[in-house]
């Protein structure tokens, strides 16, 4: 399941608060790679749930927060654990390849 979020309290309880990883997808409802993400990033959140949580922000609705991020596209996916950022993906991935970088932020080992 991908927990939407809606506003700054939302992101500090879900993001800042929150123990062990969580994977914010940054979104935009204009964002074609956005949409196509999608079936990818719900996948992800059904395969590594008990690893990580998931939560998404649509950046023009939630700007106060999309600009200290520092995010410079969409879609960008952030990783936090215990609430500090630890990595980052960056734009339209394959299935694969997405996998592989959760894996690899998560410290998973080579499958």
């Amino acid at each position: 399941m991908v927990t939407e979020i809606h506003s700054e309290r939302d992101f500090e309880r879900e993001v800042v608060e929150k123990k062990g990883f969580t994977l914010l997808a940054c979104r935009a409802a204009w964002c074609r790679y956005c949409k196509v993400m999608l079936p990818t990033v719900e996948a992800a959140a059904e395969d590594f749930k008990g690893q990580m949580s998931f939560v998404s922000m649509d950046i023009d609705e939630m700007e106060n927060l999309a600009e200290p991020l520092g995010l410079v596209g969409v879609p960008t996916y952030l990783i936090f654990k215990d609430g500090r950022e630890v990595g980052r993906i960056i734009g339209y991935n394959q299935k694969k390849t997405f996998y592989d970088e959760v894996d690899k932020i998560l410290g998973n080992k080579e499958k």
